[in-house]
């Protein structure tokens, strides 16, 4: 019987999360552990070579399905293995349908809130070891007193996010690329502000803009930044970012929208941007956005704060510098605020020296190669059957860093 891994979020790929699942799940199955998810897994979109892999995976859900038939609405139960909770802002996990507890818990976790309440670093100590998204999150639960602690960053899939010929799409235009969903830590309020100034000087220039937000209500503190008047309005349940964009003074045929797509189209789009910017805020991990564009050979423009630093440490993306974030606004002491006239400047030394972005492109996609999911789900697979002291660990044939 192998030993079983219960993960305790939803897989899917759709989202950081569930994509970081699905590569987890892909990841234990190779080290030999039985993978058993808590909530139903999406297939949709998942790549089918991945899909294949994980069909062990979808099976285990329909046994998991039928337990919870038999437990009715009260009952909980305790199954053999190890449970791997994902954990967000003040440890707080994925509601189960029932109570399921295990020999072992181990905890992965990504937040921006580094203002840990007693609550949530109880429900961190319940944890037999801890795998952090960033140094960051990991050097505030050390500095919390929390014992075991490490860190990995997430990887990307380099089957997909690869450097390639870029499409005639946008032939004459200088494209910059903006990523992630629609809300103040992403940031997108001050890219809309040096966009605008950025476009008064390059009328050639495009803002290539993937920010939906399949929760709308989170856009609401877009404005807390003081450069946009709100978030944009809602359509048939999502962000109508055009008109808000025109609103704020960016022309209609200076921006295109990139709608909803699975992951695996992501690549081809982000090979048509000259430059990505990503002034961010905060990121409890490593941006997976950020890492995909860079894995895709696109220059890539990074504020200097949280987990961004871990990417500026090792690869080759230029640093916005990043100053204390305004203390009345949403945000943790820890965030950071990219000044718009360093996000402009950054955005015209791509423009001024495109040679030089270009290989420095090319140093961060080889560099971004040897940081594929399996080698860094390998990292995180060690560290959770090192904690796992019930199982048996079977090393897998990869090694690589963080």
């Amino acid at each position: 019987m192998r030993r079983r891994l219960l993960l305790a979020w939803k897989l899917n790929a759709r989202s950081g999360w569930g994509n970081y699942g699905l590569h987890f799940a892909a990841a234990a199955l190779r080290h030999g552990y039985a993978v058993v998810p808590l909530l139903e897994p999406d297939a949709t979109g998942v790549p089918s070579a991945l899909g294949a892999r994980l069909a062990p995976v979808f099976d285990a859900w329909r046994e998991m399905a039928r337990l919870y038939a038999t437990l009715g609405p009260t009952r909980g139960a305790r199954l053999e293995g190890c449970r791997v909770m994902g954990f967000g802002n003040q440890f707080a996990g994925a509601a189960l349908p029932r109570v399921i507890e295990a020999e072992t818990e181990v905890g992965l976790v990504f937040f921006e809130d580094a203002a840990l309440s007693a609550a949530a670093l109880e429900r961190a100590r319940g944890c037999r070891t801890i795998v952090a998204g960033s140094s960051w999150n990991a050097r505030v639960l050390r500095d919390a007193g929390l014992p075991s602690v490490d860190w990995v960053m997430q990887g990307v899939d380099t089957t997909i996010f690869r450097p390639g010929p870029r499409s005639d799409h946008f032939a004459g235009r200088f494209v910059v690329f903006s990523g992630g969903k629609l809300e103040y830590r992403k940031g997108q309020d001050i890219v809309v502000a040096a966009f605008r100034e950025f476009h008064r000087r390059h009328p050639e220039a495009l803002l290539l803009h993937a920010w939906d937000n399949p929760w709308p209500g989170t856009a609401d503190t877009i404005g807390a930044g003081g450069h946009v008047d709100g978030p944009p309005a809602t359509r048939e349940g999502r962000l109508d970012v055009g008109p808000w964009l025109e609103r704020h003074g960016i022309p209609g045929d200076a921006h295109a929208t990139v709608p909803p797509l699975p992951n695996t189209a992501m690549g081809a789009v982000m090979r048509l941007a000259d430059v990505a910017v990503f002034p961010n805020r905060c990121e409890g991990g490593t941006n997976l956005v950020a890492m995909e564009c860079m894995a895709a050979g696109v220059p890539v423009l990074l504020s200097a704060n949280t987990g961004h630093l871990d990417l500026l440490r090792e690869a080759p993306a230029v640093a916005m510098p990043s100053v204390p974030h305004d203390p009345s606004a949403p945000a943790d002491a820890a965030w950071g605020e990219v000044p718009v006239a360093a996000v402009v400047e950054a955005l015209e030394a791509a423009w001024r020296d495109r040679a030089a972005a270009r290989e420095r492109a090319r140093a961060a996609a080889a560099w971004m190669q040897r940081h594929d999911w399996a080698t860094q789900m390998d990292h995180v697979m060690a560290r959770v059957a090192a904690a796992d002291t019930h199982g048996s660990f079977v090393p897998a044939q990869r090694v690589g860093g963080r």
